[in-house]
């Protein structure tokens, strides 16, 4: 979706006052990472290749979590702008989902509430230019974040981006705690396999591809 279709526009301060508040401790939320790799990571756009839909510029960044294990999972595996994405079932093995509540921040900007007025495409539309700019000003409206709906997602999740300080926070900061539960990917395949257009299937191993003979 380019900006000449898109109903989102450029934020103004009568556009971020609209949108209501939401309490964080009241969305169970989840968030896939890699095996071994911690819970927090604000990502900033700042000498970023590959920036997310709502990094902040440093030193901000960005958390994401997602109102469904799915929704986060599909989000950390499949490419924004990738029409036929391919997952592997050992990808799957290497994920872990993060679930429960979080105690900071107190409230996240909610922009699928009616009341807000934002488009759908707040969560949706590529390039980044617009959620950029929308994230930039409800943070300097000091929001703690943004709920917008997930892309890729044919159902009704949402996506959840924490604002914080750039990169890994202090592991003894009680604010930045660990989620309730932990839970393999593997435990979601049969989800992913059924809610997305999405081919989940093992790699082949050497001795099952079969080598076509040179010609001649």
């Amino acid at each position: 979706m380019t900006r000449a279709t898109s109903a989102l526009r450029a934020p103004t301060a009568a556009a971020i006052a609209r949108v209501p508040d939401l309490p964080i401790g009241a969305v169970v939320v989840h968030r896939a990472t890699w095996k071994g790799y911690g819970l927090w990571w604000f990502a900033s756009r700042t000498d970023n290749p590959d920036p997310g839909r709502f990094d902040l510029e440093t030193p901000h960044g960005t958390c994401y979590f997602a109102d469904d294990p799915v929704g986060a999972l599909i989000e950390k595996l499949a490419e924004p702008d990738e029409l036929s994405p391919v997952v592997t079932v050992e990808t799957v093995h290497r994920l872990r989902v993060h679930s429960g509540t979080l105690r900071h921040p107190a409230t996240v900007a909610d922009a699928t509430d009616r009341r807000s007025r934002v488009p759908k495409e707040l969560g949706i539309v590529t390039p980044y230019t617009l959620p950029w700019a929308w994230a930039d000003a409800l943070h300097a409206d000091g929001r703690g974040g943004i709920v917008a709906w997930l892309r890729l997602d044919p159902a009704a999740s949402r996506g959840v981006a924490v604002f914080g300080p750039a990169g890994a926070p202090d592991s003894d900061d009680p604010q930045w705690t660990a989620l309730d539960g932990v839970s393999p990917g593997a435990d979601h395949l049969d989800a992913l396999r059924a809610m997305f257009d999405i081919v989940v299937e093992p790699v082949p191993r050497r001795a099952e591809v079969e080598i076509a003979e040179p010609p001649g």
